[in-house]
C-alpha cells in the first residue's frame, strides 16, 4: 500500500490544525504518528480516511485521490478504529478487529476473516488482548 499526502491543510471551523503537510508511506511496516494532544494526529488520519475534507492539498492511496473514492473503496484498503466511540455495548477486542472485515464479508464471518483477524492481532502484538473488552483498554 502507498499513501501520499501533499500540501495538506485541514481543521475544524476557522481553526486550522494541519498546515502544509507532506508525507509518503510507500513500504510495508508499522508507522506510528506520535505527538502531544491537539497537534493533529487524529485530524491527519481522518483526512486519510475521507472522514474529514481537507481545506487544501491531496491524499492519495495507491495513486488514487481519496476525494474521488467512496468510503467503501477506502475501507477495502484502510481500516480505522476511533479512540472515542459511542458504542451501546462493548465487544471483545477480537470482535472489534473482525468488524473491520465486514466490508469483505458482508457481515458473514468466514474462516478467512478469522485467520486474518488473528494475524492482525499478532502483528500488532495484541493477541493477549483478544478476549478483553475493547472499552476496557487504554486509548494509548
Amino acid at each position: 500500500m502507498k499513501i501520499e499526502i501533499h500540501g495538506l491543510c485541514a481543521g475544524y471551523g476557522d481553526r486550522t490544525i494541519l498546515h502544509d503537510i507532506d508525507l509518503v508511506l510507500d513500504r510495508p511496516g508499522l508507522t506510528c504518528i506520535i505527538g502531544p494532544n491537539g497537534v493533529g494526529k487524529s485530524t491527519l488520519i481522518k483526512c486519510m480516511n475521507k472522514l474529514l475534507e481537507p481545506t487544501s492539498g491531496t491524499v492519495t492511496i495507491n495513486d488514487r485521490d481519496v476525494s474521488e473514492m467512496t468510503r467503501k473503496d477506502i475501507a477495502e484498503i484502510v481500516s480505522y478504529v476511533p479512540v472515542q466511540t459511542e458504542d451501546l455495548f462493548a465487544m471483545p477486542v477480537f470482535d472489534t478487529v473482525l468488524v473491520g472485515r465486514s466490508n469483505k464479508s458482508r457481515w458473514k464471518t468466514s474462516a478467512e476473516d478469522v485467520v486474518k483477524t488473528r494475524k492482525a492481532l499478532e502483528v500488532m502484538g495484541l493477541s493477549d488482548y483478544a478476549d478483553r473488552m475493547f472499552d476496557e483498554l487504554s486509548a494509548g
